[in-house]
């Protein structure tokens, strides 16, 4: 299977079975809930790709009617219903919710509203009181 992105590329996603997404998750100490038993997947800088093409950085923040928590979730729908991909879920720490995504090269934390990778986890990002739902 392949899908075409624009600008005109193509990923072959890879199947990644639960146990394994599991496994990815356990090494960040966070408590996770996964929904499927297989997951599609590619690389950090196809999803990176993917992220940027989502079109979120047209919406606009309006607080309590679109704000993280919907960024979040509609970066998690737009993926998978564009390119078919779903190995990327929300994180939540009851201050601020983004989504996490399980490339086959690891796991990366996304800043839905902005597109750009989160790398300091600490601050709204903290994970002293985060969940996982993917």
């Amino acid at each position: 299977m392949f899908l075409l992105l624009r600008p005109p590329f193509l990923i072959f996603p890879t199947r990644l079975h639960a146990v394994t997404v599991g496994a990815m998750l356990l090494a960040s100490r966070i408590p996770y809930q996964l929904e499927d038993g297989q997951y599609w997947t590619v690389s950090k800088s196809q999803w990176r790709a993917m992220v940027a093409g989502a079109g979120l950085r047209k919406m606009r923040w309006l607080q309590d009617l679109f704000d993280c928590d919907d960024y979040a979730r509609l970066l998690r729908v737009a993926v998978l219903l564009r390119w078919r991909v779903n190995g990327i879920g929300t994180i939540t720490n009851g201050q601020h919710v983004w989504n996490i995504v399980v490339a086959v090269d690891g796991v990366m934390h996304i800043e839905p509203q902005t597109g750009e990778e989160v790398k300091d986890l600490t601050g709204i990002y903290g994970l002293a009181n985060a969940s996982i739902s993917i």
